[in-house]
C-alpha cells in the first residue's frame, strides 16, 4: 500500500469520548488505565488508516506502520493513539499487531508492541524476560534497573504483578545468590528516608568496602551508590581518588568478581553519565559475532524519547554515530528483522528525534525568527524531516515556499496552509510537489529571505552534494541579486551519517551559508 497524502492527510481531527457515541462496532471496554468517562482527540482517518494497514491482504503495510508510530510522535502521543483505536475499533491494537504482523514479521510486531505499550510494562516484560528467559541475563535486568528511581521501579513491579499474577522482587531474589542477591535488594527496595554520611564518611566507606569485602559494609556502599546524586557521587569519587591514591573503579574491579563487580561498576557508572550507560548498553548489543536484536530492539523503545542524549553520548565515546553503527551491523543477510524491513526500521527509529533537534537548531536561529518568506525542502524518509518547520511556518504566520520542479529548473510555490500542505500530490519520486496546473504565488529568489535545503552529503570544510541534477546550485546563483545585503541565508540539514571526508566540487558549486546538524 502506497501512502499518499490524499488517502492519509492526517487533518481530520475529531472527539472521542469513552462509552459516549462510539460506533456500534466499539464494543471493547476501555483502557484500564484510563477513566471511561475521559474525552480524548485523535485523527479518526489515522485509526482507520492503522487498522486498514494491519489489516492488509496478504501482508500488513509494515513501511506505513513504521512510518505512523516510529516517527515523530513521543511515548504518551503513541499510547493516546492506541487508546484512541481501542475506543473505535473492537480489537485491541496490540493483540491485533501480534496477530496479523507477528505472523510474517514477529521482530516487527514486538517492536510495534513495545512502541504501544507503557514505559513500565515494557519493564516489567523486560525483568520476566531477563529473569524466566534461557540463562541468568543480568545484564538485561541492569539495563532496567539502573537508571530508573524508585518511584519507576515501584511503577515496574506493579504492573510485573497485573500482568504475571507474581512478585517481582521475590522472584528477582530468587535468581540470585549471596551478596549479588543483597546488592539487587537494594535496587529493588523502598528508598529509606535517613540520610547515610556525609561525603567524608561515604568515602570510608566505599574504601573499608573493597578492602575487606565484608557484607554490611558492601550493603552500605551499595546503599550510597544508588541513593546519592550524581553530583554528590562526583564528589565522593574524586575525594576516593585524592585520598587513597586509586580510581574507585580500579579497586572495585581488582577487589571484586562476577555478578558484584558487575553491580557495583553499573552503579558506577549510572552515577557518572546514565546516557553513557546506556549508549555502552546499545554498543553492548551489537558488538558481537551476531547482533542481540531483541536486547537491542528494547533499549530502542525504552529509550526512543531519550534518543539524542543516547546518540550524543554514544558519538562521544565511540566517535561515530549510532546511526551509523546500528546500519553497519544489521546490514549482514541473516538479520532475524527481515531484509526489507531491517533499514527502514533502524533509520526511523533512531532518526526521529535526531530530526527534532536539527529542527528546533532552525528555529533558534535568528534569521529565521525574523524571516517572512521562507522555501524549505519537502523531505524523504532518509533525510533530516522538515514537516515540522512547515508546520512551524504556518503557525507563525509565515509565507511557506516548497520546489516545484520541470526537467531543468526548480521554482519555489506558496503552499497557503498545512492542510494545504498534506494534501499536496505524490510525484514520480513520491515527493509531495503542487501541481503543475494549480495557480500558486511563485516567489523570486531574491525576494527569500531564507532558504532551506536538502544533501546527500557534507563535508567539514562546508561543502555539500546534492542529488546531481544542480536544482539547488542553480537557484542559489538566482538568490545573489546587486544588493548582497538582501540575499537569503541558505541553511542545509545534515544527519551526522551523511558527513564524509571531502565531497567533490569545483568551482561553480555554492556552500551553504550555515549546515545544521545533531551534535555540533
Amino acid at each position: 500500500m502506497e501512502v499518499s497524502r490524499r488517502q492519509h492527510p492526517f487533518n481530520q481531527k475529531v472527539t472521542i469520548a469513552f462509552g459516549v457515541g462510539l460506533p456500534q462496532i466499539a464494543t471493547s471496554p476501555a483502557p484500564a488505565a484510563m477513566n471511561t468517562t475521559t474525552t480524548i482527540t485523535a485523527d479518526v482517518q489515522t485509526i482507520d488508516f492503522i487498522h486498514q494497514a494491519i489489516l492488509l491482504k496478504p501482508e500488513p503495510d509494515y513501511e506505513s506502520l513504521i512510518a505512523i508510530f516510529c516517527v515523530g510522535p513521543h511515548t504518551k502521543e503513541i499510547l493516546h493513539l492506541a487508546a484512541c483505536y481501542d475506543a473505535r475499533h473492537t480489537y485491541d491494537l496490540k493483540t491485533l499487531m501480534g496477530q496479523f504482523v507477528g505472523r510474517h514479521q514477529p521482530k516487527l510486531a514486538a517492536f510495534l508492541v513495545g512502541l504501544i505499550s507503557s514505559p513500565d510494562v515494557i519493564d516489567a516484560v523486560g525483568v520476566w524476560n531477563a529473569i524466566r528467559g534461557p540463562g541468568k541475563r543480568l545484564h538485561y535486568l541492569l539495563d532496567i534497573l539502573m537508571v530508573k528511581n524508585q518511584q519507576e521501579v515501584n511503577q515496574i513491579s506493579a504492573s510485573f504483578s497485573d500482568i504475571y499474577g507474581k512478585n517481582m522482587e521475590k522472584l528477582v531474589r530468587e535468581e540470585f545468590f549471596g551478596v549479588a542477591r543483597d546488592m539487587i535488594d537494594v535496587l529493588i527496595s523502598p528508598l529509606q528516608a535517613h540520610d547515610l554520611h556525609p561525603s567524608e564518611m561515604d568515602t570510608e566507606v566505599l574504601y573499608k568496602a573493597c578492602r575487606n569485602q565484608h557484607r554490611v559494609d558492601v550493603l552500605e556502599m551499595v546503599h550510597i551508590l544508588r541513593r546519592r546524586s550524581a553530583h554528590q557521587l562526583r564528589t565522593v569519587f574524586q575525594i576516593y581518588e585524592t585520598k587513597y591514591r586509586q580510581q574507585w573503579v580500579d579497586a572495585v574491579s581488582h577487589a571484586f568478581s562476577g555478578d558484584q563487580r558487575k553491580i557495583l561498576l553499573s552503579l558506577g557508572h549510572v552515577a557518572k553519565d546514565p546516557w553513557d550507560f546506556v549508549a555502552v548498553a546499545f554498543e553492548d548489543c551489537l558488538d558481537g559475532y551476531t547482533v542481540n536484536e531483541d536486547r537491542l530492539m528494547r533499549l530502542l523503545v525504552r529509550h526512543r524519547d531519550n534518543m539524542a542524549q543516547v546518540k550524543g553520548a554514544y558519538a562521544a565515546r565511540y566517535r561515530r554515530s549510532l546511526y551509523a553503527r546500528v546500519e553497519e551491523r544489521t546490514s549482514a543477510a541473516n538479520s532475524l528483522l527481515g531484509t526489507g524491513l531491517r533499514r527502514t526500521l533502524y533509520e526511523l527509529a533512531l532518526l526521529a528525534v535526531v530530526a527534532n533537534i536539527i529542527t528546533q537548531k532552525l528555529l533558534n536561529l535568528p534569521q529565521y525568527i525574523t524571516a517572512h518568506n521562507v522555501s524549505v525542502y519537502v523531505s524523504m524518509p532518509t533525510e533530516a524531516s522538515t514537516a515540522g518547520i512547515i508546520q512551524d511556518l504556518f503557525q507563525k504566520g509565515k509565507n511557506c515556499y516548497v520546489p516545484q520542479w520541470t526537467s531543468d529548473e526548480m521554482e519555489m510555490v506558496r503552499v497557503n496552509s498545512w492542510e494545504d500542505y498534506q494534501n499536496l500530490p505524490l510525484n514520480k519520486w513520491n515527493i509531495p510537489e503542487p501541481p503543475h496546473d494549480s495557480h500558486r504565488d511563485k516567489v523570486a529568489a531574491t525576494d527569500l529571505d531564507l532558504i532551506v535545503m536538502p544533501g546527500l552529503a557534507f563535508d567539514r570544510k562546508g561543502y555539500r552534494m546534492g542529488h546531481g541534477k544542480g536544482y539547488y546550485d542553480r537557484y542559489l546563483g538566482k538568490s545573489v541579486s546587486a544588493d548582497s545585503s538582501k540575499k537569503p541565508l541558505s541553511v542545509a540539514l545534515a544527519l551526522s551519517a551523511q558527513y564524509v571526508d571531502a565531497v567533490p566540487h569545483d568551482e561553480f558549486d555554492l556552500k551553504p551559508d550555515v549546515i545544521l546538524n545533531p551534535f555540533v
